[in-house]
């Protein structure tokens, strides 16, 4: 069923006239004796409805975080720890050659990606 078209009509709510948009009733009401007044018609945009389709993943731009390598600690347990890119590593090690591994824990890492070098 189609609906009605933009216009002036008994009010559903009330005595008097209300206006119809085409889709829904606005809040213009007015007294049924009075001349209807000219409404320039608004332009609707329509968005055209895709066919349903699965979501596709999305590919993620390597380059959209720091690269790989070591970092200062986040956990500041350690002086750097790995960055492989997406999180965190357990790997630790010190700027004079140490290396050694200690996990981070529960829930993977620190939310904090390192920052770039400057």
């Amino acid at each position: 069923m189609q609906a009605p078209p933009a216009g002036w009509y008994q009010d559903p709510g009330g005595p008097g006239l209300r206006y119809w948009d085409g889709s829904q009733w606005t809040q213009h009401v007015r007294p049924r004796d009075v001349a209807p007044q000219p409404v320039a018609p608004q332009p609707v945009a329509v968005a055209p409805q895709p066919a349903a389709v699965a979501p596709q993943p999305v590919a993620v731009a390597a380059a959209a975080g720091p690269p790989a390598g070591w970092h200062p600690d986040p956990t500041r347990r350690f002086e750097l720890r790995y960055w492989d890119g997406a999180q965190w590593s357990e790997h630790v090690a010190t700027s004079s050659g140490w290396r050694g591994t200690d996990p981070i824990g529960p829930g993977g890492s620190p939310a904090t990606a390192p920052m770039p070098a400057v």
